[in-house]
Parts: structure tokens; C-alpha cells; sequence
């Protein structure tokens, strides 16, 4: 059979099945170009595609590192914030928009985020947003496969068409579908991943599992075709910078949709203490993906900064100089997203510093006559950006000036 696989694939739908959501009913969508609408009846609010509410209050400079954490993961993306009460509320639109009336619609649907005020954090992620992320990975997946799982121009394997499901209350469903061009007729396949979402010790997991429906013949080399498929398609990789905080993945998470995860923030930072979320629940439903959790544990931070770079260098006795490149390696301490990322203070005594509030940083040092070895300390100071919090590095470096050729070594 002579089919082509398309070059422009229709956008993902998302297909939901169910019960009506627990989750709060949504008053209007707004218009997919961001402009504005005139419905019969006036709109009160526009709902965000994301959400969070957060039981901490944000000063400006938080909710900017905010803000820009959540642009590098959904370029272009409209992040709202509204405080209230002592919580946080946070609406994310996947797009801008320059419409005044617009913008005002959408502030009063972050004021509208409501979620119950026992949470620490609430989050929820709308269907049509999951659906967009998951339509602009499809749209950058190569659709011709050898069978084995690897892409070729001239592969058998054709990849069609992608479809995502949202089945309440817990699983999320990717189904890919496409033939191979190697019979006649063409032997056509459809790849299933189902994700079932759970709580387990207060962390949100998911767990896989991959069906095929085919023909007979080709359950042979299907089923190593998921580990290559799958991966690049992960709807929780798309989301996984979409974090409040310092928020990483739960460890332990299983299934090719494990990173998303991260948009349901394992802690965050404050002050001395790194707290992490416990949540009591997560849903899926027509509405999207909701999770709750309303406790925490902390525990005090532990700042600390390693010096990496060569500690020992052989020079000509001709060579006035010698010159070493040094990065610190900050662990626990927190960046701002905007320039400069933490405060970094290097000193280097008998030493020239280029760039010493830079991570990394080069030192030149004057080598002395005759030729001798001479031993120099380097210091590195790194402070928290968000609080005083700090922590230092002392590194001895060797520098060797002999007659010879020049031999930099660790």
C-alpha cells in the first residue's frame, strides 16, 4: 500500500473520559491567539493553564526567580502572581499577550486559584496545556523508524499520529500509532503507554506499562520499539523545569512519564532550611492533573563550594607568568535567575583575579628568578543570592618554573 507519512501532523487532542472532576470548575478559556473576545455574556475571569498556590508568601525578587524559572521551561509563557492571606497564587498562560482587557481577565483568574487552605501547595495543570506540550514534541519527533527503533529517512516504520487521554482518576494515556512498509499489505501498530499515578510516602510516582495491538507477526521487534519511542515523547520530560523553588523529581520514580513530576515540586528553599512537599493526593480528570499536599518536612541546609581545575603547572624558565583556570562548584546555595547568579568573591594573594565574581575565574601569577617551585592559595567565597547564607573553598596550587619545555599537569 503506498502511504506517506505526513510532514504536518493535526494537533493532540486531549480525550477525556470520566466522571465530571472534583477539581473547581472553570469559568471561560480565553480565545487560543490570546486577543480579545465579546461573548453574549460578559467573561468574569480567564482561567491560567497552569496553577499554583503556595502557603508562603514571595517578596518581588522571589517572584521574579519564580517567573523566569517557569519562561526557561515554556518560552514566551505569561506568569501572574496575586497574594492573599499568606498565600501565594501563581497563573501561568502558555502564551502572552499584549491586550490590556485581556490581562485584566487574567489577574482576576489568578485571584480565583483556589485550592484548600490546609494545602502547603496546590498545583494544577489544564488539559489543553498538556496537550499543547505533548503536540510540539510530536511535532519534533523524526516519523520514519527503522525497525529496530532508530531514525532513518528511509525507514519501514512510519509514525502517524499521537493521542493523548486523560482517564480519571489517576492515569494518563499516550497512544501512538503508525505502519510498517515492509509487507504487503502495510502492517499497521498502535503503541500504548498507560501511567498510573500514585502517592507513595508523600511523593508523587507513576508507574508504566506498554501495550501493542498488531498483527502477530511484528510483536517481535514492537516490543523493543517503546525504549525508543517513548522516551522523547515524555510529557512529564516537556514540564520537568516547571518547578516552585528548588524543586527536583522524587527519587524512585518509574515510567517513561516519571520526570513531569517536576511540575508538582518535590520542596523548595527558605532561609537555612530545605523543605519538602508531602502530598496527600494527586487526580487526573477532564479538568487536567491536580495534587495537593498539606504537610512538609525541613531540614537545615548545607551549604558547600568545591574549587575544580588544574592544581599544578610546569613552566619554561623563559615564562614570566603562569596562569591557572579555576570554577567554583556551589552545592545547596541558591542563584538568581537574572545576572549575577550568586554573589562569588575569589582572592588569590600574589596573584592577578580576571573576573572575580565570576564561577569561574583565571589567575596569573608572576613566576619569581632563579627557577623554584612556589605553592599559592586560592580562596573562593560563594553567598546565597536569596539569603546571607555562604560558603567557602581554600585550594593550593603549585606552580614549577624550570629550565625546559612547558608541561601543565593536574
Amino acid at each position: 500500500m503506498d502511504r506517506k507519512t505526513p510532514t504536518e501532523t493535526p494537533p493532540v487532542t486531549p480525550v477525556v473520559t470520566g466522571v465530571v472532576p472534583k477539581a473547581p470548575i472553570r469559568f471561560m478559556k480565553e480565545p487560543e491567539d490570546g486577543g480579545p473576545e465579546f461573548p453574549d455574556k460578559p467573561v468574569e475571569f480567564y482561567s491560567p493553564d497552569l496553577e499554583y498556590q503556595i502557603a508562603f508568601p514571595f517578596d518581588q525578587a522571589g517572584q521574579e526567580e519564580l517567573r523566569k524559572t517557569i519562561q526557561t521551561a515554556l518560552p514566551g509563557a505569561d506568569v501572574r502572581f496575586a497574594s492573599k492571606d499568606g498565600f501565594t497564587r501563581v497563573g501561568v498562560w502558555r502564551q502572552g499577550t499584549n491586550y490590556p482587557e485581556v490581562q485584566k481577565l487574567r489577574d482576576k483568574g489568578v485571584e480565583k486559584i483556589n485550592f484548600p487552605i490546609t494545602s502547603i501547595i496546590g498545583v494544577q495543570a489544564d488539559a489543553p496545556l498538556l496537550s499543547k506540550l505533548v503536540d510540539e514534541a510530536w511535532e519534533k519527533i523524526p516519523k520514519r523508524r527503522t525497525p529496530e527503533g532508530w531514525i532513518s529517512k528511509t525507514g519501514s516504520v512510519h509514525l502517524t499520529s499521537l493521542v493523548m487521554q486523560l482517564l480519571p482518576p489517576n492515569k494518563i494515556v499516550l497512544k501512538i500509532e503508525g505502519f510498517d512498509d515492509r509487507t504487503t499489505p502495510d502492517t499497521d501498530f498502535k503503541l500504548t503507554n498507560i501511567n498510573t499515578l500514585s502517592i507513595v510516602s508523600g511523593a508523587i510516582r507513576t508507574e508504566a506499562n506498554n501495550l501493542i495491538s498488531t498483527d502477530t507477526s511484528a510483536l517481535n521487534w514492537l516490543t523493543g520499539f517503546f525504549g525508543f519511542v517513548f522516551p522523547p515523547l515524555s510529557l512529564w520530560t516537556l514540564l520537568q523545569s516547571v518547578s516552585a523553588g528548588s524543586a527536583t523529581a522524587p527519587s524512585g520514580a518509574t515510567g517513561n512519564l516519571g520526570d513531569l513530576l517536576r511540575i508538582f515540586p518535590a520542596g523548595m528553599t527558605m532561609g537555612d532550611f530545605n523543605m519538602t512537599f508531602l502530598y496527600d493526593s494527586v487526580e487526573v480528570s477532564t479538568a487536567g492533573i491536580r495534587a495537593v499536599a498539606s504537610n512538609l518536612s525541613s531540614v537545615k541546609r548545607n551549604p558547600s563550594v568545591a574549587i575544580t581545575g588544574s592544581r599544578k603547572r610546569i613552566v619554561k624558565n623563559t615564562n614570566p607568568c603562569a596562569e591557572f583556570t579555576l570554577t567554583a562548584v556551589p552545592t545547596d546555595l541558591l542563584p538568581r535567575s537574572s545576572p549575577p547568579p550568586l554573589k562569588v568573591k575569589w582572592t588569590a594573594p600574589g596573584g592577578s583575579v580576571v573576573s572575580p565574581a565570576n564561577l569561574q575565574t583565571k589567575i596569573t601569577y608572576e613566576l619569581p628568578t632563579p627557577a623554584q617551585t612556589t605553592q599559592k592559595t586560592v580562596t573562593v567565597e560563594v553567598t546565597d543570592a536569596q539569603t546571607t547564607v555562604s560558603a567557602s573553598a581554600t585550594l593550593t596550587i603549585e606552580v614549577t618554573k624550570q629550565i625546559g619545555k612547558e608541561n601543565p599537569k593536574e
